[in-house]
């Protein structure tokens, strides 16, 4: 199962480093743990996800959705190298989740940048 906190700092963290396939199985449950530590709180999200190689469609499809949006003010996801973050930012241009969403190699800046969506 994703490792779901929350931190002092109101950012949830999600990890998915001991995957590197994320299937809808693995998101609806780190969703469900998400659901539990916001209490319903709409908060921004850090993602670490430096070792997830692939998603399955559904795994989009699903992060688009209204639960995780009810959830999501925005997500930084972190990635293993800038060519994957330069890469994925292209691929968020046109496939964006309905809530600010970046890819970072920095944990310091990704929360920098979360920062700006704690209420």
């Amino acid at each position: 199962m994703p490792d779901v906190q929350i931190k002092e700092d109101g950012i949830v963290r999600i990890d998915y480093r001991a995957y590197d396939r994320v299937t809808l199985g693995v998101v609806q449950q780190a969703y469900e743990k998400q659901l539990a530590v916001s209490r319903d709180e709409q908060r921004p999200v850090l993602i670490f996800g430096q070792s997830v190689m692939s998603l399955e469609q559904d795994v989009a499809d699903f992060v688009a959705g209204k639960e995780v949006k009810s959830l999501t003010k925005a997500a930084a996801i972190l990635s293993k190298s800038f060519v994957e973050e330069q890469m994925g930012n292209m691929y968020l241009m046109f496939n964006a989740p309905p809530f600010p969403t970046r890819l970072f190699t920095s944990e310091s800046a990704a929360l920098r940048w979360l920062t700006g969506y704690v209420a």
